[in-house]
């Protein structure tokens, strides 16, 4: 029976050290893919405001320089600068909403990876909980036995607090993207 339970024990172990390491995985490659998918999508917008800012600057430029030397502007030129400006802004302005919608998408989404961080924590603890309560089960009849089971089990639970606390961290960083994305909208 004590045999049983510790080769039980080791299943676990091995099986908790499979999902350790795919689930975090996943979970790391979905937050990175969402992340940087919303950080090509915020780049395309702030390109293009960065363009429109640098044609003003040049055209404040030319008309300064203009000013300074008394030299004609063709104003033919600073309209068509002026239009392409306002015609990206209005572009811009007519894409809110649905970027607006496309990081909310985001947003729900590392929410959900989130969620499931939460959840395999809380699986985690259940299981920590769990040796702890085997741990002060022991019986003392069998002293070889005792001393091993007492190893198996510490050793556990050094691993899932090891485990919980990677998690723990893990979701600290799901959570600052999350307050970042939210202070991007």
């Amino acid at each position: 029976m004590k045999r049983a339970t510790i080769l039980f024990i080791i299943i676990i172990m091995i099986f908790t050290a499979c999902d350790s390491i795919t689930l975090p995985q996943a979970l790391a490659s979905d937050t990175q893919k969402t992340v940087e998918e919303v950080k090509a999508d915020n780049d395309t917008v702030f390109k293009e405001i960065q363009k429109n800012i640098d044609i003003v600057s040049d055209l404040r430029a030319t008309v300064e320089e203009a000013q300074l030397s008394d030299r004609a502007l063709f104003l033919n030129d600073v309209i068509k600068d002026i239009e392409t400006v306002t015609e990206s802004y209005e572009k811009l302005a007519g894409q809110r909403d649905n970027i607006r919608k496309s990081l909310i998408g985001k947003v729900n989404s590392i929410e959900d990876l989130q969620s499931r961080v939460n959840d395999e924590i809380d699986d985690l603890n259940k299981r920590r909980e769990y040796y702890c309560d085997q741990l002060r089960e022991i019986d003392n009849t069998n002293p070889d036995i005792a001393r091993t089971r007492k190893k198996s089990l510490t050793q556990a639970v050094e691993y899932v607090d090891a485990q919980i606390h990677l998690w723990t961290e893990f979701s600290k960083i799901e959570t600052d993207i999350i307050m970042e994305m939210y202070n991007v909208q």
